[in-house]
């Protein structure tokens, strides 16, 4: 992910996501992202909605927005579809 402040306040996130099944699309593909404190506590997060069926080797940028919060430290996302959790794995190139 690439995370970056922009001039408005907003703190802006861009994850390159990549179906990597051969078979099957991901209905309902769910993106949220949390930012917390240095005390561990919840500050602010976005959600991105794919509204289409991810194919199989597809890719799509996935865009979070999230205002500013000077008690934010540390982020965390959470990737899931219609069925569940999702199985992530980083990769250094698409």
């Amino acid at each position: 992910p690439v995370t970056k402040r922009e001039k408005n306040g907003d703190i802006v996130t861009v994850i390159k996501v990549k179906n990597l099944s051969t078979t099957g699309s991901i209905a309902g593909l769910k993106v949220d992202e949390y930012w917390y404190d240095k005390a561990g506590d919840p500050v602010s997060g976005d959600t991105f909605r794919y509204r289409k069926p991810l194919m199989p080797g597809e890719v799509i940028d996935v865009t979070l927005r999230t205002p500013f919060n000077p008690k934010m430290d540390r982020n965390s996302y959470n990737f899931s579809h219609a069925n569940g959790e999702i199985k992530t794995k980083s990769m250094p190139k698409f």
